[in-house]
């Protein structure tokens, strides 16, 4: 990150409040036949919308990373289109965008910006609004996470455990379970999820319902020989998606280590500690959401700098750190592994080159 990239996040950042308020307004006045059937709660959220769509630019900004704030339009896209809007409503959202920052951002900070937003304006018409589903039926046990979804969206709590314990008790193995069934599903859910297709109260119960039945395997999980080696798994400050980093955790118990896992929205401090009483070897962070990098980040160097805890390997993983090529190494990480499998064989590389 430079010093001028820096100062343009910290200005946009700085007003990001007022900044989009002006930007609704100016939507509102080109679209007004749209946006004002929805009223005065209506141009409210569209105003908290707002400072979240600048959220991202500010992030993009300060890595200087192109790329971020592009993927965030395109999910955008998909997002309009399952809710219906027309598809001029987005380009017109940017072209606001952009001409409220120009005008209100210093004229020396003005041109990182503009480079951002004409990036995603070069590629908007272009962008791909085709997803292929996560579950795929000829896939190995894509059937079963067929039927497993089907039934978590239908409310059937007691159908899903059954269909999972099922298939582990006629020869299903523990990590296809989870790689197979649980991740895919969980992909496809927030895939549904943008295209409008499901709700946020069924996303939710998906989630919930699946930890549950993840549990219930844990007898299986946790009667592991131990072969002396231990991990401290946690989410970054403010993220709330822990299923991944929760998998990871268990797959390291399969392999004999002893995991302890402390959920989701971790302070640093709280991380620090625990891998000082517990004396880790390896600490695994996820971090989903792109806007919570700088948090990844904070928290890696926070590690490093205390000087109990500063030698210990730190691998990274989750969507945001899968998605952007070596975000991992700009925030400080040893490495950065795909999925949970991926992570136990680079935490035993890290320690077998540590030793070398």
């Amino acid at each position: 990150m430079g010093k001028i990239e820096a100062e343009a996040a910290y200005a946009i950042e700085a007003n990001q409040k007022p900044l989009s308020e002006e930007i609704v307004s100016r939507q509102y006045g080109v679209q007004a036949e749209i946006w004002e059937t929805y009223g005065k709660e209506g141009r409210e959220k569209s105003t908290r919308d707002m400072e979240y769509h600048l959220k991202y630019l500010i992030e993009a900004v300060r890595t200087d990373d192109l790329f971020l704030f592009k993927h965030y339009v395109d999910w955008l896209k998909i997002l309009f289109r399952g809710l219906q809007f027309s598809d001029n409503v987005l380009p017109v959202m940017l072209n606001c965008m952009q001409a409220v920052l120009k005008e209100r951002l210093p004229e020396e900070l003005s041109p990182i910006v503009s480079k951002h937003m004409a990036a995603v304006s070069s590629q908007l018409q272009a962008c791909d609004q085709s997803q292929t589903p996560f579950i795929q039926e000829g896939h190995p046990m894509g059937n079963l996470a067929k039927k497993y979804l089907e039934s978590l969206l239908a409310g059937y709590k007691k159908t899903a455990s059954r269909l999972i314990m099922n298939a582990y008790h006629e020869g299903a193995s523990i990590k296809d379970i989870y790689l197979q069934v649980f991740q895919p599903s969980q992909r496809e859910i927030g895939r549904l999820w943008q295209r409008n297709e499901v709700s946020v109260a069924q996303e939710h119960f998906a989630s919930a319902a699946t930890q549950l039945i993840m549990s219930q395997l844990y007898t299986h999980i946790f009667s592991t020989e131990k072969i002396g080696l231990r991990l401290v798994a946690a989410c970054v400050s403010e993220e709330l998606h822990e299923i991944g980093i929760r998998m990871v955790a268990d797959f390291f118990e399969l392999e004999g280590w002893d995991s302890f896992y402390l959920g989701a929205n971790l302070p640093p401090s709280s991380v620090i500690q625990a891998v000082i009483d517990y004396e880790a070897d390896i600490l695994a962070l996820s971090c989903t959401i792109p806007l919570h990098q700088r948090e990844l980040e904070n928290m890696i160097a926070k590690v490093r700098s205390d000087e109990r805890a500063r030698d210990i390997k730190i691998i990274v993983g989750g969507y945001s750190l899968n998605t952007f090529g070596d975000a991992w190494k700009r925030a400080g990480a040893d490495g950065h592994a795909p999925d949970a499998e991926n992570a136990v064989l680079l935490a035993e590389r890290l320690l077998t080159d540590k030793k070398s």
